[in-house]
């Protein structure tokens, strides 16, 4: 199982932003207390934030489902960042929110797949970086 998380920047001025800098926070955080939440077989939640600007919005608000590789068991969903988070000192808890909103979507479709999925894994790590 892995967990995977990234970000669409359709601008360059994003790479300086709060958000990133949180999303990179947390998944820093969470590598070095947990190690990599990665093993080689399946299943993989790959969750990517889209982050707007003034001239482009995600055409969505909160998460959607994107995509489900079958052959890799590789789940994609998509976040969509609200515009007053990408400067906000809110950012790290949006960022934690929604991927434990991921994991829970992820738990419920491969479920409905029956593919085994440890929720209780990324529960733990990320329930201890939120107390910390």
């Amino acid at each position: 199982m892995s967990l995977f998380c990234g970000a669409y920047l359709p601008d360059n001025s994003l790479n300086e932003s709060s958000f990133v800098s949180s999303l990179t926070n947390v998944a820093l955080n969470l590598t070095r207390r947990f190690g990599p939440l990665h093993q080689k077989q399946g299943p993989h939640v790959d969750l990517y934030f889209l982050l707007p600007t003034t001239t482009e919005v995600p055409n969505f608000r909160g998460m959607r489902f994107h995509s489900f590789d079958s052959k890799h068991q590789r789940l994609r969903l998509e976040s969509s960042v609200p515009a007053h988070l990408v400067e906000s000192r809110h950012s790290q808890a949006y960022v934690l929110a929604a991927i434990k909103d991921a994991v829970e979507n992820a738990e419920e479709f491969f479920s409905s797949q029956n593919i085994r999925f440890d929720r209780q894994h990324y529960d733990n790590a990320l329930d201890e970086l939120i107390g910390a």
